[in-house]
């Protein structure tokens, strides 16, 4: 008796573990969404293009593909943009731009495009070498809102050739989050020009509701490199110290921003 009480315990464990690996793994597979934003249709499986090279994307190769700048979805024989966040990808069928500093709250369902004016301060900033500096990205936005591309407001450029690190974090407690940046890529200086700039990112990213931090860095050993960029009157700068791995706030704002978003 006591034999057959052992053995069936041992089965009863292995039941319970083999029940939860099996949850534990139609969890996972589940969680991978491919979806429609315009209205939140779910896909099992699209086709990602790049340079007319053309790849399947599944939920089950999901978390182990690897997404390349320049990549488009095809969709009803149509290249659009998409973006990742977390374990859903978001491709964008119908396309809404709407230039802005602020999203205030009115109804944009007729609307293709709205620009509204933002308070910019009588002020200039440099993004100066050997320091990351951060301004945050804070907008009004009741729907599920994707930032395509930043635009900044340049006075003066003074710089080498070269490239600038350019990242976007989110908000943790009022602070950029190192760990786990969205997004990380580089620009060429080439690239800035006097009175209007705009940063198209790699791909989409979703607006989180706390904002997001924008965030430069230029590594210079001799010369030294800025660009002069007007301030805003709404946000404030960080800057990044690396002796006490912490953020701080600065004596003077953000800079001024417009976002094109897409939702």
């Amino acid at each position: 008796m006591h034999t057959i009480r052992k053995l069936n315990f041992n089965i009863n464990k292995g039941s319970k573990i083999f029940f939860h690996s099996l949850l534990f793994f139609s969890n996972f597979f589940f969680s991978q969404t491919l979806m429609r934003n315009s209205d939140d249709k779910h896909f099992d499986s699209l086709i990602v293009v790049n340079n007319n090279k053309r790849a399947v994307i599944k939920k089950a190769n999901f978390n182990s593909f690897s997404f390349q700048s320049g990549d488009k979805v095809l969709y009803e024989n149509k290249l659009t943009d998409f973006s990742v966040s977390n374990d859903t990808l978001y491709f964008f069928d119908k396309v809404k731009e709407i230039e802005e500093v602020q999203l205030i709250n009115e109804n944009l369902k007729d609307k293709k495009e709205s620009t509204v004016s933002g308070n910019k301060a009588n002020a200039y900033a440099d993004i100066t070498s050997n320091n990351r500096i951060g301004t945050l990205l804070n907008i009004k936005a009741k729907k599920r809102t994707f930032i395509k591309s930043i635009i900044l407001f340049p006075k003066e450029i003074n710089s080498p050739s070269g490239k600038i690190e350019i990242q976007i974090l989110n908000n943790v407690n009022g602070f950029p989050d190192n760990q786990n940046p969205l997004l990380s890529f580089e620009k060429d200086f080439s690239e800035i020009t006097e009175k209007k700039w705009e940063i198209v990112l790699p791909r989409p990213v979703k607006y989180s509701e706390n904002g997001l931090f924008l965030v430069f860095y230029h590594h210079a050993e001799q010369k030294k490199w800025n660009a002069t960029l007007r301030l805003n009157s709404d946000t404030q700068m960080y800057m990044y110290y690396p002796q006490s791995n912490e953020w701080k706030k600065m004596s003077f704002n953000g800079y001024l921003y417009k976002l094109r978003v897409l939702q």
